[in-house]
């Protein structure tokens, strides 16, 4: 790829256009400082967030015991019958029956609850998993068309909300980076002014989302039932982890999922910039894309750091940020909209990197100018 002006191939790095996007961050969010703006631009990142476009955060949702009737987190099925005194089911019995503890009754302690197998000893983990799975499998065999139609409803659901949001998103993403490239926070204008090139780009990304899980789920089926059988069976998972086709599907599907990533970012930071600046559609600004990744490869490996270092360093400040607020600002940040909104200065230096990035390419790929007005030249 060469500049139309002097014929060279132009000299990129990824590392120079930080200090731009931080520039456009600073001019578009605190020159003047607004309230309105931040609250409109967070409108966006968040149907943005619901369709899996430009940042993602996740938290962890801790795990509560199955069955909160039994301390000891086995079945009702483990217990056997003449417990001695002080044991679960004489404990529990007293609860059932509204009466008064005896005073030979204590509360079960650990080795009370754990008295399952008759020789004394402990019941293993994987035959209790294998008793759960086989008590799962029986219900689901006794209950097959209510199973089949929950699961149909689940399907169609998740279908209809994925269309749904991809829809929003793409319209929401092509407003969003027209508001950094102008300088604006608009929230109508440009979720109108782009609809055709949203349209187009949503077609295309729930192709790529379709052929991606059509990949997941012929490498995730087989592994599940690998897994499926060691939980299953006695001792097995050694064998399992010493299979090589075990480890074979799963590199498979490590790579599927990392290609996956990368075309994603591919379409959001290339791809979505490229119709905008051309007013195209999606297929030709992927074939641009494309031809622009293979040929500066080095450059966009480099790119890839960038982006890399910069989450880390950012997913580093909000913790430490929240951590310092004793957790509330992970609070605020989970509130839809609002979050998106207080995050505005990392959104807006990640969809304005990308842009000052591709600008290093020559005057054909000038977003700012194009849409400042100046007439931009075809590569």
């Amino acid at each position: 790829m060469t500049t139309p002006a002097t014929g060279r191939v132009p000299s990129l790095n990824p590392f120079d256009a930080v200090g731009p996007a931080y520039g456009r961050m600073k001019t578009l969010l605190f020159r003047p400082f607004g309230l309105d703006r931040w609250v409109a631009l967070g409108l966006l990142c968040f149907c943005q967030m619901c369709a899996g476009m430009g940042l993602q955060n996740g938290c962890g949702v801790p795990s509560v015991p199955g069955d909160f009737s039994d301390p000891g987190g086995h079945s009702k099925e483990h217990s056997r019958a003449g417990e001695p005194a002080g044991s679960r089911r004489n404990f529990l019995a007293a609860l059932d029956a509204e009466r008064p503890l005896p005073a030979d009754e204590t509360f079960p302690d650990a080795a009370a609850a754990d008295d399952d197998a008759p020789d004394g000893s402990q019941p293993s983990p994987t035959d209790s998993l294998a008793d759960d799975l086989a008590a799962a499998q029986t219900w689901v065999k006794a209950n097959l068309e209510l199973v089949l139609a929950i699961a149909g409803v689940l399907v169609l659901l998740g279908i209809g909300l994925t269309i749904l949001f991809q829809w929003l998103g793409a319209r929401a993403a092509f407003a969003y980076l027209d508001n950094v490239v102008s300088g604006r926070a608009e929230v109508e204008q440009p979720w109108q002014r782009h609809a055709r090139l949203a349209n187009s780009f949503w077609r295309w990304r729930l192709g790529y989302i379709l052929l991606a899980w059509v990949f997941v789920l012929d490498l995730g089926i087989p592994l599940g039932l690998m897994v499926y059988r060691t939980a299953t069976g006695a001792g097995a998972w050694v064998q399992l982890f010493t299979s090589g086709p075990f480890w074979l599907v799963t590199a498979g599907l490590a790579l599927v999922l990392v290609l996956a990533v990368l075309a994603d970012l591919l379409l959001y930071d290339l791809v979505l910039p490229l119709q905008l600046l051309r007013q195209s559609t999606a297929g030709p600004a992927l074939s641009e894309a494309l031809h622009l990744l293979f040929a500066h490869l080095g450059a966009s490996l480099l790119y890839l750091v960038l982006k890399l270092l910069l989450a880390a360093g950012i997913a580093i400040v909000v913790l430490v940020g929240g951590f310092l607020t004793c957790c509330c600002g992970f609070l605020v940040m989970a509130i839809p909209v609002l979050g998106q909104a207080l995050l505005q200065p990392i959104w807006v230096l990640h969809r304005a990197l990308p842009l000052y990035f591709m600008r290093q390419l020559g005057p054909a790929y000038d977003l700012f100018a194009a849409k400042a007005g100046v007439a931009v030249p075809r590569p």
